[in-house]
């Protein structure tokens, strides 16, 4: 997720059959898999596909960190089996890259343990780095931190290959990395990203490799990758949080965001509604106790306001609604065309929007099925066109579909993304 949002939290069945026979229309097949005497898992993959499987997913905070966490609780079978029947068929597993960097091997042994009890349970799994430090690994291609994380993510990916179906794990080699600043006067990432997944690829033949661009995931990033610099098993990754001012509403400054007196923002926006938001956020501002000395961007309460009022009237002028989408996402289609790359290669692995946060934090966001509509129609879309999508995430306070005191999903949310609640 975004920069803002990632603070908080790092502390803290298939698809549609059109979107699948898209696929199958499009791709050319290398070999007839039923031939080789090899598993499918372990046939050429089409010249224009990704092997891995999921399509559907969630993604988890259970991250493993330095020193790691016990997965215990997460991976009993009840809670895999109750989650599963939801119909989601992915989890998205986040692991930090200094948890890996130290080639501790019970690091690996513990993450992979962790895989080991998802692929069990019949989910895929997203296995994804987070960069630790966030600008810890801009030096490449051949600088020394960037060359530690290369040897990390080689030896990771070499044990995912030889233990798992390349069918049921797939490698996200970096999430979110960080602006083009923290970038100024390096190799620009999309000349760094290949030859990490060249080196992952000497290992792992079979693995598939998802890769993002820069500036915290975002859609446009995504572009200025060069697709015939990646072989036909990599997926390329955008992360969803737009509109900005409606999915990251109500998140706290003391968590970096700007967006914490915006509450309660309806969806989709009706242009009649921008007077009495302006009104709503800035009489929140004026009762707070924020001053210049106490958020991340030193404005004051004046500054707030004029902020508010220009992502508001954004929100509500243009309006960011469905065809919103439809235009954002066009750029996606189109890049597609235009580089012979097959949608299905498209993984939205985060997407999602702030729901309120119960006591004793007792943030409040936005409305559940405001946040619903919004999820069903980035996830329509998603499927139209035949993207994979990973909602973010399971149960952290925020942002989950889960509450993690109950185990209780939110019903509104799940419908919106096309699953059902659990029996």
């Amino acid at each position: 997720m975004a920069k803002v949002t990632r603070r908080i939290f790092l502390t803290s069945t298939a698809t549609a059959l059109a979107a699948r026979s898209l696929e199958r229309s499009s791709a050319q097949r290398l070999t007839d898999p039923s031939s080789s005497g090899k598993s499918s898992a372990k046939s050429p993959a089409p010249v224009d596909s990704v092997r891995f499987q999921g399509r559907r997913g969630v993604h988890t905070e259970r991250v493993l960190r330095s020193p790691p966490r016990d997965f215990q609780e997460f991976f009993s079978r009840e809670r895999l089996s109750f989650v599963r029947a939801t119909g989601l068929d992915t989890i998205r597993l986040s692991t930090s890259s200094a948890a890996l960097t130290e080639g501790i091997d019970r690091n690996f042994d513990l993450l992979l343990g962790g895989v080991e009890a998802l692929v069990a349970a019949r989910f895929h799994v997203i296995v994804v780095v987070f960069p630790e430090p966030i600008d810890g690994f801009v030096d490449g291609p051949d600088g020394p931190q960037f060359s530690r994380l290369v040897q990390a993510e080689v030896r990771l990916a070499r044990m995912i290959n030889d233990r798992f179906s390349s069918a049921d794990v797939a490698l996200e080699v970096c999430n979110e990395l960080p602006d083009r600043k923290t970038f100024a006067g390096k190799v620009p990432w999309p000349k760094q990203a290949p030859k990490l997944c060249r080196a992952i690829r000497a290992v792992a033949p079979e693995l598939t490799l998802l890769v993002s661009g820069i500036n915290w995931g975002e859609l446009d990033q995504m572009l200025e990758l060069r697709p015939s610099d990646f072989d036909a098993n990599i997926g390329f990754v955008f992360h969803w949080y737009e509109p900005r001012v409606f999915a990251l509403q109500g998140i706290p400054i003391s968590a970096n965001s700007p967006f914490e007196f915006v509450q309660r923002l309806p969806w989709p926006p009706q242009r009649g509604d921008y007077t009495a938001a302006v009104a709503e956020a800035v009489a929140r501002i004026e009762a707070s106790d924020q001053t210049p000395q106490k958020n991340p961007w030193s404005w004051d309460k004046e500054g707030f306001g004029s902020y508010y009022r220009r992502n508001l009237k954004t929100y509500f002028s243009t309006p960011e609604d469905g065809n919103h989408f439809d235009s954002r996402f066009s750029q996606v289609t189109r890049w597609c065309d235009q580089y012979d790359v097959m949608r299905g290669r498209i993984f939205v692995t985060e997407f999602g929007a702030y729901g309120d946060v119960p006591a004793p934090f007792n943030f409040v966001a936005a409305a559940n099925t405001d946040r619903a509509r919004w999820a069903q129609g980035c996830r329509e879309r998603f499927e139209a066109a035949g993207f994979r999508w990973v909602w973010h995430n399971l149960d952290e306070h925020g942002f989950g579909m889960m509450d993690r005191e109950t185990s209780k999903f939110d019903a509104e949310l799940l419908a919106g993304l096309g699953l059902v609640m659990p029996g």
